[in-house]
């Protein structure tokens, strides 16, 4: 999904110096990462943690801009129901084995498999 093709590396970090105003600095940090990451994902779904560090002893601070990526849970749609393929061997030797698929319950008996097999092979199920 990454639109680049080639990834550019940059092992020089930010330098905050405490005079350029957190817009100024955000969208550089941004664009340092963008030079690795560039997605419809991202795009849509990518932001920036601000932190704010100060030293309790010298009073120094620091700002840092992380990206993260929203993590969203996409519930998949689950059926309580499955195909099971069944061959279907007549009493009647002249008749060739038939294999047919039928929809039963994933939790279901034995008895509700034996009805949806006298349905769909048009015999009774013993």
């Amino acid at each position: 999904l990454n639109r680049l093709k080639e990834k550019k590396y940059d092992p020089n970090p930010l330098e905050d110096d405490g005079k350029v105003s957190d817009a100024v600095l955000a969208k550089k940090a941004w664009a340092k990462h963008k030079l690795r990451n560039d997605s419809v994902i991202l795009d849509n779904m990518g932001g920036m943690f601000r932190s704010k560090i100060t030293c309790p002893k010298c009073k120094t601070t620091q700002r840092k801009f992380d990206p993260f990526l929203l993590n969203i849970p996409v519930p998949l749609p689950s059926s309580d129901n499955k195909q099971q393929t069944v061959t279907v061997v007549y009493d009647d030797t002249s008749k060739k084995p038939l294999k047919i698929k039928v929809e039963v319950s994933k939790h279901g008996e034995i008895s509700e498999l034996k009805s949806a097999i006298g349905k769909v092979g048009g015999v009774e199920a013993k």
